[in-house]
């Protein structure tokens, strides 16, 4: 495995997220796409369940906006409601530092995280365990926590859940975020996330339009709840040939798709699958499991370009349709 989730917040909400206090804001400068992510507000936070591993590896770009008196909760991991390792930037220096639970094992001593010095990649690796444990961050390229021993504050041996921004009484948010990657192979650098949005009709078109095109009721960022497609019928797809990358794109280390859906009532098709047309061929993920309302999304991620699998190319990417098939 390597990435195993992406979220440069581009589709204008934060429907991959179990839970925000603040918002989804237009990309402020410096910050790459159209959004951001604003925890600028005191106790802001969002959290996300992880698939339970004992390594991840983090990256993301990062803004603070408070004042050099506060101390910032920059990454909190946690195996269910239990603080295993945090990432602080300390108050009045600006400096980070690594928590094993409470208790601070190491901190920074360059590469301050200042407000005026503006945005910051911050990389992280974090292994949990009593004696092998390590906790290594990267601030711009340079490695300014490097810290191996103990990473267990009590008997959890597995991360399955993180935070951003606020965690705790003392450690606030106050700060804008983008770009966030997770991977549980190796260090991820800095990585730009784009979205590609349809714009066209593709290969297929089965699900029912609330008004007009498919493709012009799913095209919109943020999404609107007033016009969706829907279908009853299982294995009806719906496919779409969607906008090109833009920029100079050095490699692309992943596609990722999402959709913001619900079911009503008692349908007949109770899951969905997201998938991707490329080479002639359609490749769908396994089924995903619609919630009851509008609100969260459901995404699916590939690593490789499921006709070859070979790493993506720009052209691979500029070349997909994208869509869903009802299952049962």
């Amino acid at each position: 495995m390597a990435r195993i989730f992406i979220d440069g917040f581009e589709s204008g909400g934060a429907g991959l997220w179990d839970s925000l206090s603040g918002s989804v804001v237009a990309a402020r400068t410096g910050h790459s796409g159209s959004y951001c992510l604003n925890l600028s507000s005191l106790m802001n936070y969002i959290q996300r369940a992880l698939p339970a591993d004992d390594e991840y590896y983090f990256a993301f770009k990062y803004e603070p906006v408070a004042g050099d008196f506060h101390s910032l909760s920059v990454l909190a991991l946690y195996a269910g409601s239990t603080l295993l390792v945090q990432v602080r930037r300390l108050a009045t220096t600006g400096y980070l530092a690594a928590y094993r639970g409470t208790t601070q094992i190491q901190a920074a001593t360059t590469k301050p995280v200042l407000v005026s010095g503006g945005i910051r990649l911050i990389e992280a690796r974090v292994k949990i365990h009593d004696t092998a444990g390590v906790v290594q961050v990267k601030v711009d390229g340079e490695m300014v926590i490097d810290f191996s021993g103990d990473t267990k504050p009590g008997t959890d041996t597995q991360i399955n859940m993180l935070t951003l921004g606020a965690a705790g009484s003392g450690n606030y948010g106050y700060a804008y975020y983008d770009d966030f990657i997770v991977d549980d192979a190796d260090w991820i650098g800095n990585t730009k996330i784009q979205a590609i949005l349809p714009n066209a009709a593709g290969s297929s078109t089965q699900w029912d339009p609330s008004a007009g095109n498919n493709y012009d009721c799913v095209d919109e960022r943020p999404a609107s709840d007033t016009d969706y497609v829907s279908t009853n019928t299982v294995d009806e797809i719906d496919l779409y040939a969607a906008s090109n990358l833009s920029g100079s794109i050095g490699s692309v280390k992943c596609v990722q798709l999402q959709a913001r859906c619900a079911y009503e009532g008692s349908p007949t098709p109770t899951h969905l699958q997201l998938g991707l047309r490329s080479g002639g061929a359609n490749y769908f993920s396994a089924d995903k499991t619609p919630p009851a309302s509008f609100g969260q999304s459901v995404y699916a991620l590939w690593e490789t370009n499921p006709a070859d699998s070979e790493a993506w190319e720009e052209a691979d990417v500029n070349a997909l349709e994208i869509g869903f098939k009802a299952t049962a």
